[in-house]
Parts: structure tokens; sequence; C-alpha cells
């Protein structure tokens, strides 16, 4: 596991203002393409599984926003949960993400826990 990549999550999670601070980093061919956070400001998304969406934008789909098919094919996200002493904390996708993730192509989820990472493979 690239604990590089997660250090790069853990970054990106500190410009969040809500209460959890996620980031998540996309990697394809180990190389960075996308970092993000979660965002509490409501936004507005269709997705085709989902009717009209309203909610949070979470870290996940923060990287793979205005991103197409040919970019984020075999990559992976790293994503991270970090409390205010640094310490990281489960961050594990919801199933929306988990599906987005999966339609964009996505080959791997790494994420922490509160005792250390998983993955789920998609």
């Amino acid at each position: 596991m690239k604990l590089r990549f997660f250090e790069y999550a853990k970054k990106a999670a500190g410009f969040s203002s809500h209460q959890f601070h996620h980031g998540a980093v996309l990697v394809r061919g180990g190389k960075v393409i996308k970092t993000s956070f979660n965002d509490p400001r409501p936004i507005k998304f269709t997705h085709k599984h989902h009717h009209a969406h309203r909610g949070s934008l979470h870290a996940e789909i923060g990287v793979l926003l205005n991103l197409t098919k040919d970019k984020t094919k075999g990559a992976d996200i790293y994503v991270c949960r970090v409390l205010k002493d640094g310490t990281y904390r489960n961050s594990k996708p919801c199933s929306m993400c988990q599906i987005i993730a999966q339609e964009m192509g996505i080959k791997r989820i790494k994420f922490t826990t509160d005792k250390g990472f998983d993955t789920i493979q998609l």
C-alpha cells in the first residue's frame, strides 16, 4: 500500500470545513491525477442510479468530477478521514460513491479505518 498517497489525501482533508474531514486522491499509473476534500455546502446532481441528489460533496466524488472515463479507468482512489490530532479514522466510501467509482472504471478504493487501512475491489 502506498502510504504517501494517504498523506496526500490527509493534506487535502485539511481543506475541508465539514465537521468530519475527508480527503481523496485519484491515482493512475503511480501518478496523482486529482485531489479533493468533502464540502458541506449543498450540491445538486443527477445520477442514473439515483434521482436528483442533494447533499454534501463527498471527497471521492470530488476527485471524479469533470473527468472522463478515459482518465479514470484503471485508477485507484485513496480516501481518508482525519481527526484534529492527525489520526486516521474510518472513511469507508458510501454505496453511492462506490457505484459511481465503479461506473467511472475505478479499480480499487483504498481507505483508512480506525485500525489501519482497507481496500474495496470494484
